[in-house]
C-alpha cells in the first residue's frame, strides 16, 4: 500500500513512532507534526482487513471464544448502555430512535431501549454475533460493514459509535458519512482508546499499537475530526477511554493545534516506565529460578524486597 497523508490535517508531514504492533506484528505507527494525529502509514489495504475480520483471530480476540458472550462482557455493553441513558436524562435530552454501528451482541442497544423506550438499530459485522442480538434479544442488526446504503431511509437522533472509529482509515470521511444519516439535532457518542493513557506498566508499543486499529487519538485530534464532519462536541471524558459527546452541526475548518513536542514527551515516559517494570518483572523471574540469595548476593536485600513488593502491588 502506497504512504498517505495525515487523515486529519491532509498534510505529509510525520515520522515512524513504532514498527511493533500486538503479538509481535509488523507495522508503521506514524505521528503527523503538524497536528498530532496518529495512524497507521500504510495501513493494510482493504482485502487484508476484510481477511482479518473474517478471521477467527478476529472473532477470539473481540467477542471471545463462543458466541455466547461472557458475563463480563454484557456487562460492559450494559454499563455503556446506562451511562449514555443517564447522560442523555441529565442533559434533558429526548431521542426516538437510536443507531449503534458495531453494535456486537446488542447489550448496549437493549439498556438504551428499556431506559428512554426509543426504537433501536445497530449494524453489526461479524454475522454470529449479529444473529444473538436479533434472536436473543429482539434488537434489530443489520450484517455488514456501516454505510448509508446499509441504512436505506432511516434517520437517527442518536448515533453511538463505541470503539469503532480506531478501526478507520479516514475517520472524518467515515463520520460525514455517519452525518449523513443523523437527523437534524442529532447526538453522537464516540469512544475510543486514548492515545495519552496512563496505564504506563502495560507498554506503548506492545499493548497499545493494534493491527486493525489504524487511527489512534488525543482529545485534540477526536474533536478536531468530529467538527470536521459536521459534528459540534459537547463534552469530553479523559481516562484511559476518550468518550465524546457532540450534537450535528455545520463541517468546519479546525484551527488544528500542534500537540507533538507533548506526545513526544509523554511516549518518552511512557516507554521509560513500561521497560522499568519489565525489568522488575525479569528480576522477579531470576529470584524463581536461581534462588533468593544469589539475587541478593547482587544486588542487595533491601532492594529485593523493593522490587519483590512492586511487582505484587502490580
Amino acid at each position: 500500500m502506497p504512504l498517505r497523508k495525515c487523515p486529519n490535517c491532509r498534510e505529509n508531514n510525520e515520522f515512524v513512532i513504532g514498527r511493533r504492533l500486538q503479538g509481535g506484528v509488523r507495522g508503521r505507527v506514524v505521528l503527523c507534526r503538524s497536528c498530532g494525529f496518529g495512524y497507521q502509514n500504510p495501513s493494510p489495504s482493504e482485502s487484508e482487513l476484510d481477511a482479518y475480520y473474517e478471521s477467527d483471530a478476529f472473532f477470539s480476540e473481540s467477542y471471545g471464544s463462543d458466541v455466547e458472550p461472557t458475563d463480563e462482557y454484557k456487562q460492559v455493553g450494559i454499563n455503556r448502555g446506562k451511562s449514555i441513558s443517564d447522560w442523555l436524562e441529565s442533559s434533558d435530552r429526548k431521542v426516538n430512535h437510536v443507531l449503534d454501528i458495531g453494535s456486537s451482541y446488542g447489550f448496549l442497544l437493549d439498556t438504551i431501549r428499556n431506559n428512554t423506550g426509543a426504537r433501536v438499530f445497530g449494524v453489526e459485522p461479524a454475522p454470529s454475533v449479529a444473529h444473538y442480538a436479533s434472536e436473543r434479544l429482539g434488537v434489530p442488526v443489520a450484517t455488514g460493514m456501516f454505510s448509508p446504503a446499509i441504512i436505506g431511509n432511516n434517520r437517527f437522533d442518536l448515533i453511538t459509535l463505541m470503539h469503532v472509529l480506531e478501526h478507520v482509515s479516514d475517520p472524518v470521511e467515515f463520520l460525514s458519512a455517519v452525518r449523513s444519516v443523523a437527523t437534524e439535532n442529532a447526538v453522537i457518542v464516540v469512544e475510543v482508546p486514548n492515545m495519552l493513557c496512563r496505564d504506563d506498566r502495560r507498554g506503548l508499543f506492545r499493548h497499545f499499537f493494534s493491527y486493525p486499529h489504524l487511527s489512534y487519538f488525543t482529545a485534540i485530534t477526536l474533536e478536531s475530526v468530529l467538527r470536521q464532519a459536521g459534528w459540534k462536541p459537547l463534552e469530553i471524558t479523559n481516562i484511559h477511554n476518550l468518550r465524546i459527546a457532540a450534537e450535528a452541526a455545520l463541517p468546519t475548518d479546525v484551527a488544528l493545534k500542534d500537540q507533538t513536542s507533548r506526545i513526544i514527551l509523554y511516549l518518552a515516559r511512557y516507554q521509560i516506565l513500561s521497560t522499568v517494570y519489565r525489568l522488575r518483572v525479569s528480576t522477579f523471574d531470576v529470584c524463581r529460578r536461581f534462588g533468593r540469595k544469589f539475587v541478593v548476593f547482587l544486588i542487595g536485600e533491601d532492594r529485593v524486597r523493593h522490587i519483590l513488593n512492586a511487582v505484587r502491588r502490580k
